[in-house]
């Protein structure tokens, strides 16, 4: 995956280092659309560290924030992914 796709804009150049894969899941995330595998990933903690800076400053220099999360953010967290009526635990 390209640095972009890796980090966003905001992180090339940077020098980070690419995500861990810690889930490898060769199906489709989103079947009919254009889309990834289902691979689950981790940040290093170095990288994770300037990526929750970054978003700090981001916040902090703003005038208005609006978050949108998904399942990724939940089903993560161990809520159930409610879409697919999998539990993720």
């Amino acid at each position: 995956a390209s640095e972009r796709e890796c980090h966003g804009w905001r992180g090339e150049g940077k020098g980070w280092a690419a995500p861990i894969l810690v889930y490898k899941n060769d199906t489709e995330a989103r079947k009919g659309y254009n889309t990834r595998k289902r691979h689950e990933y981790r940040e290093r903690e170095d990288v994770l560290k300037a990526k929750v800076k970054l978003m700090a400053d981001l916040i902090r220099n703003c005038k208005r924030c609006t978050a949108y999360t998904g399942a990724g953010i939940s089903t993560a967290s161990g809520i159930n992914d409610y879409a697919s009526g999998k539990n993720s635990k």
